[in-house]
């Protein structure tokens, strides 16, 4: 019992630590790290839409060449296209080098970003980039509206 609350508490600390150092790397001028920066990693919180599943980028920038901040998620369970508006509560943010990212992520967690009731609905999703840059370990998704 007390091992599992040990066990516990440090996993929270960790979490909010990664949060912590994560939310003050962000913005314009930010020396830390961003989704795809340079330095230490910490957990990011993602805000954006869902524009389609079982597409890629080439497809919806043809489709749609107005459209910015894109990023194509790929999963065991497919893939889809996520328009980025925030990270971290921020509207600027350092973009990763690659704009194609393996997903790892439990099937339920993925499955809620291709959940047809959830496309074109603001998501939120709580993440942690590679620190190569190449991949995205998806923990949660909140969908809002």
């Amino acid at each position: 019992m007390i091992g599992k609350m040990i066990r516990t508490s440090m996993v929270g600390m960790l979490l909010l630590s990664g949060v912590v150092s994560s939310a003050l790397a962000f913005g314009t001028g930010g020396g830390g790290i961003g989704i795809g920066g340079i330095g230490s990693r910490g957990i990011s919180l993602i805000t954006g839409t869902v524009l389609c599943t079982n597409c890629n980028l080439d497809q919806m920038r043809q489709t749609h060449p107005e459209l910015r901040q894109l990023y194509q998620l790929n999963h065991p369970e497919g893939q889809i296209v996520v328009q980025v508006s925030s990270v971290n509560g921020q509207e600027s943010w350092r973009s990763p080098q690659h704009d194609e990212l393996g997903v790892r992520s439990p099937a339920q967690v993925f499955q809620a970003l291709t959940s047809k009731d959830n496309m074109m609905k603001e998501i939120e999703i709580t993440s942690l980039l590679s620190k190569d840059g190449r991949n995205l370990d998806i923990f949660d998704v909140a969908v809002s509206g």
